[in-house]
């Protein structure tokens, strides 16, 4: 159960970097890719952790 808490937010990171190299917003800013890159990583991780906390007994059954 705790693994799929820590593996949410690299999936989010992975689609954000799809995103990006898709749309290539930033025209080559490697450093706000990175900034982005951690900022996404750190609020999916809080909302990941809220949610399992939160709703303990739906994610024990459904995940």
């Amino acid at each position: 159960m705790k693994k799929i808490g820590y593996l949410v937010p690299f999936l989010f990171a992975i689609i954000y970097v799809v995103f990006i190299i898709k749309f290539d917003f930033f025209e080559d800013n490697e450093i706000a890719h990175l900034g982005l890159l951690f900022f996404v990583i750190v609020i999916s991780n809080l909302i990941t952790n809220f949610i399992l906390k939160k709703f303990k007994f739906i994610t024990y059954y459904y995940i």
